[in-house]
């Protein structure tokens, strides 16, 4: 036999062996399917494809097209900011997947009903007030004497800077000067001149913010106090906006001005497919590859869990252990990501299967040594009747008659390959208690 043909017939043998073993163990058959059934569904191998996000549109935008490009549709739900930006989040009959969340705008028990992928970029508090005033607002304390508006009442600014004036000894829920409203009713106003001040926390990019710093009519406060302020508060950051770095010709900021910054954390939920939370992690990865992304941050800086206020997600943390999976990099998600989390049952399965082979468990062999472990009790029954016993004629025929029918049935079953030795043998032992019942038939005939 050529040996082409040879590994051909022992292959086809190992499937024939395999599918006599599927059918007499159905049970261990049955679990095993069952098994690799609960995998296929724990691993979550289908993201959904289409994701719906809470607020913070300008960063959205920026990744929209990155997500179009793997084939997700992103759908952006409006919202006050990142208080109710969690709640949606952390209620499953909105359907909502992601949220943008600046950091301690949000109480802990609703931080546990979700999960963090890390900060993607610093938020700075940007206090914007009325140029007419300059010389007269040097500080927060200040600032509580005029009209300042602090956002809608769910948004992330207000507890921020209620913190902020606490600091100073000030509460804003008592003071009407501080106005509640939406952003764009604050900007508004403000440009309108209704309002002395606003205060709004969000990052560089956001088109609002390069509108109002460019308005010949405001001017930024600058935080003399910005590195005592991150002392007193966790999620605080001192950071500078260095002096015409917003226009050079037109010489804006006029000096360098110290800011404070939270960060924004991107938060999911805590069922959020696994793939999908991968892609997040990467889209944000390189976002922060953009120059204007770039402006308070350095370079690798983030995403990375740097506000702890929500739990970071094991894909998160497995991220940052181990950065983008190779496979990410070559395969389109829907494969990578699956194929990501499945080699650790496939390895532990080719583990399995390797060491059963070392123990020299052939399928094929086993089978047939089954088959003929029938015959050989057969056999066996036949012997010891033979000797306990003077058995009649008719008996004598009848055993006759059943080793003519064994002979024909192992005559008939293939035999394996390697399992030859073993056939003749059976045909041997056959042989020898026929002719002992041969002899026996003549005495008695």
């Amino acid at each position: 036999m050529k040996t082409k043909n040879y590994f051909l017939q022992i292959i086809k043998d190992e499937l024939e062996a395999l599918k006599y073993l599927i059918f007499e163990q159905k049970f261990f058959a049955f679990l095993f399917l069952l098994s690799l059934i609960f995998v296929i569904y724990y691993l979550d191998p289908n993201p959904p494809k289409q994701i719906r996000v809470a607020g913070y549109t300008s960063l959205v935008e920026s990744i929209h097209d990155y997500f179009e490009k793997e084939g997700f549709d992103i759908i952006v739900v409006p919202s006050e900011g990142s208080i109710q930006n969690a709640e949606l989040l952390a209620n499953n009959d909105t359907k909502i997947d992601v949220a943008f969340i600046q950091g301690g705008a949000i109480d802990p028990i609703l931080a546990s009903k979700i999960e963090s992928l890390g900060s993607i970029a610093y938020e700075p508090v940007w206090v914007f007030y009325q140029k007419s005033l300059v010389g007269k607002i040097k500080n927060l304390r200040d600032l509580s004497n005029y009209r300042v508006g602090i956002g809608p009442q769910k948004g992330g600014t207000r507890p921020l800077v209620k913190d902020l004036f606490a600091l100073d000894g000030i509460n804003i829920e008592n003071n009407p000067h501080f106005k509640v409203d939406s952003y764009e009713n604050n900007d508004k106003e403000f440009v309108d001149g209704k309002l002395d001040a606003i205060i709004v926390v969000t990052p560089f990019v956001d088109p609002s913010i390069q509108k109002l710093l460019r308005q010949p009519n405001s001017a930024v406060l600058n935080f003399e106090l910005s590195a005592a302020y991150s002392k007193k508060i966790p999620h605080i950051e001192e950071v500078l906006l260095p002096k015409a770095s917003i226009d050079i010709e037109k010489l804006i900021p006029p000096q360098d001005i110290k800011l404070i910054a939270t960060t924004t954390s991107l938060a999911v939920r805590k069922d959020l497919n696994k793939d999908l939370q991968f892609l997040l992690l990467v889209a944000m990865k390189n976002l922060n590859r953009n120059p204007d992304m770039l402006f308070f941050s350095r370079r690798q800086e983030f995403p990375s869990y740097i506000d702890p206020t929500i739990e970071a997600s094991p894909v998160a943390l497995k991220f940052y252990d181990y950065g983008i999976p190779e496979v990410m990099r070559y395969l389109p998600l829907s494969i990578a990501g699956f194929a990501n989390r499945f080699w650790v049952f496939l390895i532990s399965f080719a583990t399995f299967i390797y060491t059963m082979s070392k123990l020299n468990i052939h399928l094929r062999s086993k089978r047939y040594n089954i088959f003929q472990r029938h015959g050989y009790e057969k056999l066996l029954e036949i012997e010891k009747a033979i000797a306990r016993r003077v058995i009649t004629i008719t008996e004598c025929s009848r055993y006759l008659d059943e080793i003519d029918a064994l002979n024909d049935l192992v005559i008939a079953d293939r035999v394996p390959v390697g399992s030859e030795s073993v056939y003749f043998e059976f045909l041997n032992a056959l042989e020898l208690l026929r002719s002992k019942l041969d002899r026996i038939f003549s005495s008695l005939s």
